[in-house]
């Protein structure tokens, strides 16, 4: 696994809640995970996957201790190698939305359930970063907003 990390995103006054996430991402080579972000949810951290178990997977990591390929927000997407993906993220109050490409992947309820990380490497993102497994990928045009 590879990633990136902003670890002053406290501190340089960004959100926990009530924000998007914006930015593109490519997987060069490889068939894994590339685009995966992890970001602040209230008190806690989540990760967006993009691309995983085996190129296909998308959904939120970890819903009640349940990763993306085992709880409700898991979908499947082709992902072609060297095309720019546009993701886009919203962490609400109460809610989790997710796009792809203008496609959404995710809107589910966190009201009352946990979230946290998957055991393992992509604790290193936390509070913010990039993360690809596998994979040669890029990531460009990151662009946080206050929803």
């Amino acid at each position: 696994m590879t990633g990136a990390c902003f670890h002053s995103w406290k501190n340089a006054g960004l959100p926990a809640t009530r924000y998007s996430i914006e930015y593109e991402a490519m997987r060069v080579e490889g068939n894994d995970f590339f685009g995966t972000v992890t970001f602040p949810v209230a008190e806690s951290h989540a990760s967006f996957i993009v691309g995983g178990w085996g190129g296909t997977l998308v959904g939120i990591s970890s819903i009640d201790d349940l990763d993306a390929s085992e709880n409700t927000t898991r979908g499947n997407a082709y992902f072609e190698n060297n095309r720019w993906h546009k993701v886009r993220i919203e962490v609400r109050d109460e809610d989790l939305l997710a796009w792809i490409n203008g496609k959404l992947f995710v809107n589910t309820s966190i009201k009352g359930r946990r979230l946290g990380l998957r055991t393992g490497d992509i604790e290193k993102c936390a509070p913010f970063g990039f993360a690809s497994y596998a994979t040669q990928s890029r990531i460009r045009h990151v662009l946080i907003r206050r929803l």
